[in-house]
């Protein structure tokens, strides 16, 4: 543990666990060296509030108090100090970075214990289970147990070397077989013992009850038919992990996982999280309404320009909305010319693209409108020419320009008419 050269606050190293009673600790210490400040400057002059008390500003970094630092400096400090501690007491993410070897449980792997894969070799002989030896002797030595118990019980070779005077037969006289043992028929059912059975019967029965018992304890199918309930899985559906299925419903507000919680209740939770922030991805209407300030716009007006920004033309850039005055000239009624004087002189070889031609207001002399209030026509693009910094479109309509948009009611020829029109203009 180090400490600060002023004031001897703790600070813990890096691989140190962060401690609420060291961080309360330098908490009083802070606190009583502010006190004591405040007394000694206890008699302040009638100044303004700044050079009594500074504003608080939170300190941009996290460093240690200074001799001669003043109280605003002082308190700026200490507000981050605060503010990173209580961020650093918050964090669930292991902020020391804190490893399974620190624990002292390095070897021990990241699965739950069922899923847990020992690894042993079979005991070369049997050997009783001893407290506290490893997992894989131990397994080892079942292995060995199991082993031996299958080959065992498949072993009818009188594996205990069993003698006819263990079994109350020591008098049995050395004849025939049928006359000392019948011959072995294994009965063809399954049944008790009779009082009055003969010993070929009952050997019969014993037969098929061995035989019966052999099968049975090799059966792996489930002999007993158990359930999944009886072994208290009755909920559990026979599906691997990945391939489960949960059912549940979204959560109404966003909330935090719980640990513990049942699986519907966090899916929900999760899909709510989900859909609030797809949606909030999709969001274009400024969802952290950034303001124009913020990305260092705060001087500039919502309005739209009539040439192209930059100093220079290239192919990427395009105008929309450019205004301009136009007449009606010509020996008929039907050609329109329109000029969008631009800021600079437009490059020899820059062609330009007209693609949208909008009479917003064109007024007549004689009173009335060119067609009607923001007229489309971008289909009587007739011809688009460059001269100097003006861009000429010369629009024409067969059949003549309708006044106030009444068909039979044409504009004159040779009639003078001003107002304003919207183009949309690309350069290549």
């Amino acid at each position: 543990m180090e400490y600060t050269e002023n004031y001897n606050l703790k600070k813990p190293a890096g691989t140190e666990p962060a401690d609420i009673g060291d961080i309360n600790d330098n908490m009083d210490m802070i606190d009583e060296a502010l006190a004591t400040q405040a007394a000694a400057h206890s008699e302040v002059p009638n100044v303004s509030t700044d050079n009594q008390t500074p504003t608080i500003t939170e300190a941009e970094t996290l460093t240690n108090l200074s001799p001669g630092d003043t109280l605003k400096v002082i308190v700026s400090k200490v507000q981050k100090a605060i503010t990173s501690i209580i961020n650093h007491l918050a964090a669930t993410n292991n902020p020391h970075r804190v490893t399974k070897a620190q624990l002292g449980i390095d070897n021990v792997p990241n699965v739950a214990t069922n899923d847990q894969t020992p690894t042993y070799n079979e005991a070369s002989s049997l050997g009783t289970l001893i407290s506290g030896e490893k997992i894989s002797v131990a397994f080892g030595k079942i292995k060995k147990a199991i082993t031996s118990l299958i080959y065992h019980l498949a072993d009818i070779n009188n594996p205990h070397n069993v003698t006819k005077a263990q079994l109350g037969l020591d008098n049995v006289p050395n004849v025939s077989t049928d006359n000392q043992t019948p011959t072995i028929t294994e009965a063809e059912t399954l049944t008790n013992l009779s009082p009055g059975d003969t010993l070929k019967v009952i050997v019969s029965k014993v037969q098929k009850a061995i035989s019966t018992l052999i099968t049975h304890t090799s059966s792996t199918n489930n002999p007993h038919n158990v359930t999944k309930a009886q072994v208290g899985l009755g909920s559990v559906q026979n599906v691997s992990t990945n391939d489960q299925t949960p059912t549940y419903t979204e959560a109404s507000s966003l909330a935090t996982l719980v640990s513990g919680e049942k699986l519907s209740v966090a899916f929900g939770k999760i899909k709510k999280a989900i859909t609030s922030f797809i949606n909030h991805l999709a969001a274009t209407n400024n969802p952290h309404s950034v303001t124009k300030a913020q990305v260092g716009l705060g001087n500039v007006d919502n309005v739209s320009m009539c040439y192209k920004v930059g100093d220079a033309f290239d192919n990427t850039g395009s105008n929309d909305l450019l205004h301009a005055y136009g007449n009606v000239r010509g020996a008929t009624s039907n050609t329109l010319r329109l000029a969008f004087p631009m800021r600079k002189l437009i490059p020899e070889g820059l062609t330009v693209n007209v693609t949208k031609v909008f009479l917003s207001s064109i007024c007549i002399g004689s009173g009335g409108t060119v067609e009607t209030e923001n007229f489309d026509a971008s289909s009587y693009i007739d011809t688009v020419s460059v001269h100097g910094n003006v861009i000429q479109v010369k629009l024409t309509k067969s059949g003549g320009w309708l006044k106030n948009g009444v068909t039979g009611d044409k504009v004159p020829q040779n009639t003078a008419v001003a107002g304003i029109m919207r183009a949309k203009l690309s350069f290549s």
